[in-house]
């Protein structure tokens, strides 16, 4: 079979990238020839990306614009040429699917929602007192009332012109199906992001240092980055021999700095990015995951595969199907810092409890190996290879 991956970004290092990559190179493993065409690229030496090499990976000619005729004709040109058989969206939101208005319908598309349902909504801005921002401030609720439509509108047409939509979860589905006000449900299946083979291991875990650890872009509006600070300082005097440490860069690193100076917040680190993130897992004692949306972060299996046990918001539903609340982690309610603060505090104070969870967390990490979910995925193209419509009812494929 001839598979292409579409996607807004590659290589970067990111939870789309990381999936794509890893599926890629196990069907590509598996005999079938695997292409990947995207806009960007965000270089990265995370060994978690290594391509196989016979997967081809190239972009779109027109740099300058996400969709043209340009960069239409191209992905005809790569379709027809290459005799694809099934194409897989890696939808991010970023409004790139016109790129697709001639093969609807000729090849069979799966859309992959890499996030809850949910979450793409705009926040409202800070209030500053220019002119400009101003104005942002007192527009806000037509630009949200305005983005919310135009997203029913695109989920309605994503769903309704592709052979299957695929969810992280099937927790999604209620969600989705009310956000874009669908009576069908028969196109919708899920899918859960697989651990990447490089991360599993069944080698003894090293020895953990006293160490938090909070993995990913430093974006405070979607990672809660600002929650955790709070939570910290809440609990810093009551763990003394404890650091935290912030790895990943973003558009916040600096406000996030200069918060910890001016409250002189103890053994706050910020590492910068870290391509290859397996060492420092290992040596984590505590992921710290305060995310106000997501849809299924993979640093969540990365950290719990070695042995590093999260503390996390239940700010998305499929949380519930990674982490087994007092089993594997410890689930807290949505921007509760002040819980946040004491969950963390909990596993500080018990090595045992630690211990115990992070073999839990190391295999049930093991559920999600791509070897594993393979099958799914595997059904998942059969379904729609060749064209042949299904009325069956959703559920999770697993």
């Amino acid at each position: 079979m001839n598979i292409l991956f579409y996607l807004h970004q590659f290589p970067a290092f990111g939870g789309i990238e990381t999936v794509t990559v890893t599926w890629a190179n196990y069907l590509a493993g598996e005999g079938h020839a695997v292409f990947i065409r995207s806009h960007v690229s965000k270089e990265t030496d995370c060994t978690a990306l290594a391509l196989a090499s016979s997967v081809r990976a190239d972009f779109m000619p027109d740099a300058s614009r996400l969709v043209s005729p340009a960069n239409r004709a191209s992905l005809n040109a790569l379709v027809a040429g290459s005799a694809i058989d099934v194409i897989v969206f890696q939808d991010s939101y970023a409004r790139i699917e016109g790129n697709l208005a001639d093969l609807w319908g000729r090849v069979p598309v799966l859309v992959y929602e890499h996030n809850a349902p949910l979450a793409p909504a705009p926040r409202r801005p800070p209030l500053r007192f220019s002119p400009r921002a101003l104005a942002r401030w007192l527009l806000f609720p037509y630009r949200r009332r305005k983005y919310a439509r135009a997203d029913v509108l695109r989920r309605q047409f994503l769903y309704a012109a592709c052979a299957r939509y695929v969810l992280l979860s099937n927790r999604f589905f209620g969600e989705f199906r009310a956000r874009a006000g669908l009576d069908d449900w028969r196109k919708l299946r899920a899918l859960p992001n697989p651990v990447a083979p490089s991360l599993l291991s069944a080698a003894p875990v090293a020895a953990k240092e006293k160490l938090v650890l909070c993995a990913a872009t430093l974006d405070c509006a979607r990672k809660g980055q600002d929650l955790l600070l709070q939570a910290w300082e809440k609990i810093a005097p009551r763990v003394p021999d404890w650091r935290l440490a912030f790895a990943g860069d973003g558009p916040d690193l600096a406000k996030l700095e200069a918060y910890v100076r001016a409250r002189r917040i103890p053994r706050v680190e910020f590492l910068g990015s870290v391509g290859d993130m397996k060492p420092l897992y290992a040596r984590a004692s505590i992921l710290a995951a305060p995310s106000r949306r997501e849809g299924w972060p993979l640093v969540l299996q990365e950290a719990m595969s070695q042995g590093c046990v999260p503390v996390v918001f239940n700010s998305y539903s499929a949380v519930y199907d990674v982490v087994h609340e007092d089993v594997t982690g410890l689930i807290v309610p949505s921007f509760d810092v002040a819980a946040f603060g004491e969950a963390v505090a909990r596993l500080v104070a018990d090595p045992a409890l630690r211990a115990r969870m992070g073999e839990a967390g190391r295999a049930a990490v093991a559920g999600f190996a791509v070897e594993t979910l393979a099958p799914a995925l595997r059904r998942l193209l059969a379904e729609v290879t060749p064209r042949t419509p299904s009325d069956g009812p959703c559920g999770l494929i697993r």
